[in-house]
């Protein structure tokens, strides 16, 4: 019932997508073969320096960033002893802090720069990721869970905004998409591999890990730095 009621819910966006009619926008370039638009594009990624950056930064933060979505599930009914209802609140918790983060967001990007909020939410989130390691009271993880939710909605608001920040204007599309790939792709992989982890290991020490490998991908920023203005 759960996901049939979740798939019932997409259609008022089918409906809206049918009658929406966006503005249509001239275009002085030629058009381009769906399969030579994209080799167009995986070829303009791995030569453009901007976007290699963003790609690389939303890589190697994903494949640590991967292991709360991935773990939560294990640690709640192993270790917590909840039901799907007190899963269910761990993750509104998480949906609370990244409504609060959403609310909070212009503040932050008046006062930091991007860099600065990313390098912050990340800490942030790999701290909450190891805190869900150790914290076996469920009342004391509902605070955590809502800051791990204001780090995540500052991580995914930066790395969105770089992304088309970092392409040409008639590229910008398909590097969005291409980005959107590298995401879900590091989340599949983290996905595995802190599950394998965790199968060898223990969830404990595969947490940790997991928040250890989000501090590093901090000091990416030294080689790969977001871009700061948009490229026309």
């Amino acid at each position: 019932a759960s996901f049939f009621l979740n798939a019932a819910s997409f259609l008022g966006l089918i409906g809206f997508t049918l009658v929406w009619k966006p503005k249509e926008r001239g275009n002085d370039l030629p058009p381009e073969h769906f399969t030579g638009a994209m080799r167009n594009a995986v070829r303009y990624a791995f030569n453009a320096a901007p976007l290699q950056s963003v790609l690389v930064r939303t890589a190697v933060f994903i494949l640590g960033g991967s292991a709360l979505w991935a773990l939560l599930p294990v640690q709640a009914q192993q270790n917590l002893g909840l039901s799907a209802s007190g899963y269910g609140v761990l993750l509104g918790a998480i949906g609370a802090g990244a409504l609060s983060g959403a609310a909070l967001l212009p503040t932050l990007k008046d006062k930091f720069s991007m860099e600065a909020l990313v390098a912050g939410a990340s800490i942030v989130f790999g701290a909450v990721t190891i805190a869900l390691a150790f914290l076996a009271n469920f009342y004391l993880l509902l605070p955590v869970m809502a800051a791990g939710g204001v780090a995540w909605v500052a991580l995914m608001s930066s790395f969105n905004v770089a992304t088309p920040t970092s392409a040409h204007g008639w590229v910008r599309a398909r590097a969005i998409a291409i980005q959107l790939l590298v995401f879900q792709g590091g989340t599949a992989a983290g996905s595995f591999l802190w599950g394998a982890v965790a199968e060898n290991f223990g969830l404990r020490m595969s947490l940790v890990a997991a928040g250890i490998s989000i501090f590093v991908s901090v000091f990416f920023a030294f080689r790969y730095k977001l871009p700061a203005e948009k490229i026309d």
